[in-house]
Formats: C-alpha cells, structure tokens, sequence
C-alpha cells in the first residue's frame, strides 16, 4: 500500500509540475517532463513494491542466486523435529543441505 501511495504521490506532483509550465512554446518540454516523471514514478513504485534494495539483511549464500535454489521450512507447532526435514529432503536426493539459522 506504500508503493501504491508513493506511485500516485510522485504522479500527481509531477503532473502539477508539468501544468505549471503554461507557455505553448514549451509544450514538447511539458510532454516529455510528465512522461519523465511517469517513468520515475513507475521504477520508484516497483522498488518500493518489491523491498529494494536489501540492504539490511545478510546474503544467506551466494550460490542461490547463480545455479541453485533454496528451501524455507518454517519452525511452526510443537511436533517440529528438524531431522525429520532433513530425512525427508534426503530421500528427494537433494545435493546439498544446509540447515542456516538466521
């Protein structure tokens, strides 16, 4: 919902900044400012939307990213046993597995 906000916040600012100019000679300068700030508006939406950039959090692997994929099992209820995952992604044949507590 921040995104959202910001997109229409950093929209409506420069649309008024576009309006501002009212001379007719600078029409093409009014076109290509409010398309300017659409863009902006549109890549500032996405990043707040998404969380980047990460910088407060610590890379788990650097190998996630390249060639492999990880596997989040959360910690939930009382009958949680950790070896029992850890049999179960065995019998998949899984390559590597490494239990990170964050």
């Amino acid at each position: 919902m921040l995104a959202t906000d910001a997109l229409y916040s950093i929209a409506a600012v420069s649309f008024l900044a576009a309006m501002l100019i009212r001379s007719r000679r600078f029409l093409i300068a009014r076109w290509a400012m409010l398309e300017a700030a659409c863009i902006c508006g549109l890549i500032a939406a996405l990043l707040l939307a998404c969380g980047l950039p990460n910088l407060g959090k610590p890379i788990l692997d650097r190998d996630l990213t390249n060639d492999r994929f990880g596997l989040w099992v959360p910690e939930i209820g009382p009958e949680w046993n950790e070896q029992r995952v850890i049999n179960v992604l065995r019998g998949t044949h899984a390559q590597d597995i490494r239990v990170v507590r964050v």
